[in-house]
């Protein structure tokens, strides 16, 4: 089923084969990805040509022969310019395309449009290589053969041409250092990664960016010998992707080996490098490097790394790392927030040092630092902790939050419980509200713009922030009724307003635990 000249069938169909699962299944279920396809799996393929779609029209299959697969499959031409192996000639081709595999003229990016819609890595309509199938025709078909692309990795870049050539030899581990020195910077990625056995190493495993579908299951082993030369990469170039990358498979080869070379790019330029050299070193417990580590910590903006940093440091257990995390604390990049595991550093930060040290720290770094070192002295873990409550005071949760109403409109009213004054957003990222009818989240964003954005709120203050109007209303035509008196209001702030020269309050606030005051969302509190 391909996505050509405007056909919106692919997308149609995944809709409802997920309709259909959740119907029949009666339980959670994932989004269904693309079969995996590995590089080395590419090189092997039977027909490797440089082509491009030829603008040619889109057909469906002959759906009377053939089993399903085949029948849900199209048929569109290519040109082919140059055979890079296999038996076939130049000019004009048929080839069928596997189902959800498409693209079209407006958007010539070959991709998967599945329940999961997966960008692949060349536009149909250049000079790219295609790694092509050859299949039995049909029965009654003047065709020996059919040309099939099987999947939506199957149209790749032509700078990577050398690099398929070397992985279809027996003995490419031997080569592909070579590929290092290329100059083409998507060349000496695919090879780090190749090198790494196919799978991206910390802190980059997760990542969508580098996914490519290969599948954890088919990974392969590490090609270790290369270690040499990956450390070179490091040094040895000026582009900033291809440094990241290689700094991370390089300490997922070296294993302890790396702890040298990981000290020496605590010091780094790039804050992503640093970031890097931490992890690793908070792997290897390197305790010795724990002050270099803090001072490498500040700047690294970037949500991902710095998220995967803190979670190594939690992972530590260790009062080694509370000076690492404590640099975080100041830190509102942000990741992700999935229900209430919110992906900036801040919270992060904040969760692990609560963890490790039984202590509340402020969003407040040179707070933090000052009662750290006034407290890391005291010989007792104990002792120690509490010392550093003494110091920081009861950081208890300082929001209090209620459901109220004013003129018809209800309003979620935070009170500022603590003895301080705080700022805090005027308008939440994330708004969850949850009652007897179910769950809505809606979102104002992360974006600011100044100070003006921001609202101070002294001890026993309170701000209002309106709760989604979709909610009031039971029925249309009805009178507006209270379901949230005893539903969960959930409001989450990401942005401190560190550049514009304030530090406010960041993280999640919920109604779900303490008071709740039994107020009439729409009474008039002016009355």
């Amino acid at each position: 089923m391909q996505f050509v000249a405007g056909s919106c069938w692919p997308k149609f169909v995944g809709c409802l084969i997920g309709f259909f699962l959740v119907l029949v299944t009666a339980r959670p279920v994932r989004a269904v990805g693309p079969p995996d396809v590995s590089d080395e799996e590419l090189a092997v393929k039977p027909i490797v040509v440089v082509a491009r779609w030829n603008q040619a029209p889109c057909r469906r299959a002959d759906p009377t022969t053939g089993p399903w697969s085949q029948v849900c499959e199209m048929t569109t031409e290519i040109d082919v310019k140059r055979v890079v192996w296999g038996d076939m000639s130049h000019g004009a081709h048929q080839i069928h395309v596997a189902p959800f595999v498409g693209w079209t003229s407006e958007k010539p990016r070959v991709t998967y449009y599945g329940s999961t819609e997966e960008v692949g890595d060349a536009d149909a309509t250049s000079w790219n290589l295609w790694f092509l199938d050859t299949e039995t025709a049909s029965p009654g078909t003047k065709q020996e053969r059919r040309l099939r692309l099987g999947s939506f990795r199957g149209v790749q870049p032509l700078e990577l041409e050398e690099y398929y050539s070397i992985l279809r030899t027996d003995e490419y581990e031997g080569e592909i250092r070579n590929l290092l020195h290329s100059k083409s910077e998507l060349v000496v990625l695919r090879t780090l990664e190749a090198i790494a056995g196919g799978i991206p190493p910390w802190p980059y495993e997760g990542a969508l960016l580098h996914h490519r579908h290969r599948g954890w299951d088919v990974a392969e082993a590490p090609i270790v010998g290369r270690v040499g030369a990956v450390r070179e990469v490091i040094f040895g170039t000026r582009s900033e992707s291809v440094r990241r990358v290689a700094a991370a498979v390089y300490s997922h080869l070296a294993g302890e080996c790396c702890v040298d070379t990981m000290r020496s790019l605590l010091s780094d330029e790039d804050p992503v490098i640093r970031g890097i050299a931490i992890g690793a070193l908070v792997l290897h417990r390197d305790a010795k490097s724990v002050e270099a580590m803090a001072g490498a910590a500040v700047g690294l903006e970037d949500a991902q790394v710095a998220c995967e940093v803190i979670e190594r440091l939690r992972a530590w257990k260790s009062e080694c790392a509370v000076p690492v995390l404590i640099e975080f604390l100041q830190n509102d990049s942000f990741y992700y927030a999935i229900g209430s595991n919110v992906g900036v550093p801040a919270v992060k930060a904040k969760e692990a040092l609560r963890e490790i040290t039984n202590c509340v720290f402020p969003f407040d770094v040179k707070v933090s630092r000052k009662a750290w070192r006034l407290a890391e002295g005291v010989p007792c873990r104990e002792r120690r902790q509490q010392r550093l409550k003494e110091i920081l005071g009861l950081q208890r949760d300082p929001w209090h939050l209620e459901i109220g109403g004013d003129r018809g409109r209800a309003l979620a009213i935070l009170t500022n419980r603590s003895e301080s004054t705080l700022t805090i957003a005027k308008r939440p990222a994330r708004i969850t509200v949850t009652d007897s009818r179910g769950s809505m989240t809606c979102g104002g964003g992360v974006q600011v713009h100044g100070r003006d954005d921001f609202a101070s709120v002294g001890p026993g203050e309170s701000v209002r922030v309106p709760l989604p109007e979709r909610e009031m209303l039971s029925q249309e035509g009805e009178a507006p009724q209270s379901p949230h008196r005893q539903g969960e209001i959930e409001l989450l702030y990401l942005r401190n307003g560190n550049e514009f020269g304030l530090n406010a309050w960041i993280g999640l606030i919920s109604n779900r635990s303490g008071e709740r005051t039994p107020v009439d969302p729409f009474e008039d509190r002016n009355k």
